[in-house]
């Protein structure tokens, strides 16, 4: 009687111990499982919306600096830069001439005597008397002798290059008058006439700005 409990009692441990060592499997899978990325479908569903809607965001951040880095904004900042560099350059070459008793008769020999210098990489002549052209646009040089000044209009090759700029050198501390003057239209632009004062400017729709400096 005894050997039978005995062994009833060893084969409902056994049970016992079994159905225990099932859990423990399953437990056990289930961690390994979660560890290796395998989760409900569900969860992957949702997961990979979730990264897709990321991607989508960073792509459009991505496409917002590249049109700020390749529009209207990035060229018209290049094309003052071109503007001021050549209105500094002028001026520059002005004050070496008059150091040696002479100075440029007009625009024209000014801008030769620019070209021949080689300051101004990117630069060509344009097909304009006083004019020089870059990849953005056309640039017109206005020079007075007496007194001293020159001026810088810069006409974008198209609306996208953004507004027409002018650049003074120096400027017209007298007349309030800045360095540097944006057209507040990029249609049917109104030029003012050579070394005009800033109400006139003003007038003729552009508005003044800070020169920046060259770098």
């Amino acid at each position: 009687m005894r050997s039978r409990s005995a062994g009833r009692h060893g084969t409902t441990a056994l049970t016992v111990g079994a159905g225990a060592l099932i859990v423990i499997a399953v437990l056990l899978v289930n961690r390994i499982a979660g560890r290796s990325g395998v989760t409900d479908p569900q969860v992957r569903v949702i997961t990979q919306n979730a990264v897709e809607v990321a991607a989508a965001q960073r792509q459009q951040r991505y496409q917002v600096v590249e049109r700020v880095m390749t529009g209207e904004v990035a060229t018209t900042a290049e094309r003052v830069k071109e503007a001021t560099a050549l209105a500094m350059a002028s001026g520059l070459l002005i004050a070496a001439e008059l150091s040696k008793g002479r100075a440029p008769a007009g625009a024209d020999q000014l801008i030769a005597a620019l070209m021949r210098s080689g300051v101004l990489p990117g630069f060509s002549a344009g097909a304009q008397s006083g004019t020089l052209t870059t990849a953005h646009g056309t640039l017109l040089v206005r020079y007075r002798r007496a007194p001293i000044g020159v001026e810088v209009m810069s006409l974008g090759k198209s609306r996208e290059a953004g507004p027409a700029i002018l650049v003074r050198t120096p400027g017209d501390e007298r007349e309030g008058g800045p360095g540097i003057w944006l057209a507040e239209s990029l249609d049917e632009v109104a030029i003012p006439r050579p070394f005009a004062p800033a109400a006139e400017v003003i007038a003729a729709g552009w508005q003044p700005d800070a020169l920046p400096p060259i770098k």
